[in-house]
C-alpha cells in the first residue's frame, strides 16, 4: 500500500510540474512582443506532444486566434478560436467569462473573415447563455 500511496505521489507531483510548465511556457510566449514571432511559438506549443488539459488547450487555441486576429489572418483566426470554443465547453458553468470571451473572439473573427450568418449565431450564443458576462452586455450593446 506504501509502494501504491509513494508511486500515486510522484505521478502527481509530476504531472503537476509538467502542468505548472506549460503554463509558464505559454506565458513567457505571451511576454513576446513580435507578434510574428508569437505565433511561430504558439503553433509549435500547439503542435507539440505535450500533455495540455482542455483548459490549456482552450487558453492556448484562444491566444493563437487572437494573435492571427491581430495578424489579420481572420480564417485561421476562426479555425483556432473554434478550438478554442470546444475546449472551453467543458468550463462554461464554472468559468463563464473564459467561455464567453472565446465566443466574442470567436464573432470577431467570423465579422472580419465576412461570415455575418456564423457571426450572428454566435451573438446569439453568447445572449443565450444562462450567466450573463460582460461580454453579455457587450453583445447586447452590438445588437442594439
Amino acid at each position: 500500500m506504501k509502494l501504491l500511496l509513494s508511486f500515486f505521489c510522484c505521478c502527481s507531483l509530476f504531472f503537476c510540474q509538467a502542468q505548472n510548465k506549460i503554463d509558464i511556457q505559454l506565458d513567457s510566449i505571451l511576454s513576446i512582443n513580435d507578434r510574428a514571432i508569437r505565433i511561430e511559438l504558439l503553433t509549435k506549443l500547439e503542435g507539440s506532444k505535450l500533455p495540455l488539459d482542455s483548459l490549456q488547450k482552450g487558453r492556448l487555441y484562444h491566444v493563437l486566434g487572437l494573435n492571427l486576429y491581430y495578424a489579420k489572418k481572420y480564417q485561421k483566426s476562426v479555425e483556432n478560436v473554434e478550438k478554442a470554443v470546444a475546449f472551453k465547453e467543458s468550463i462554461r458553468e464554472t468559468d463563464p467569462e473564459s467561455f464567453q470571451k472565446s465566443l466574442n473572439l470567436l464573432n470577431s473573427s467570423y465579422n472580419k473573415h465576412g461570415d455575418q450568418e456564423m457571426r450572428l449565431k454566435t451573438l446569439y450564443r453568447i445572449l443565450g447563455e444562462k450567466q450573463r458576462t460582460k461580454y453579455t452586455q457587450f453583445t447586447l450593446d452590438r445588437l442594439s
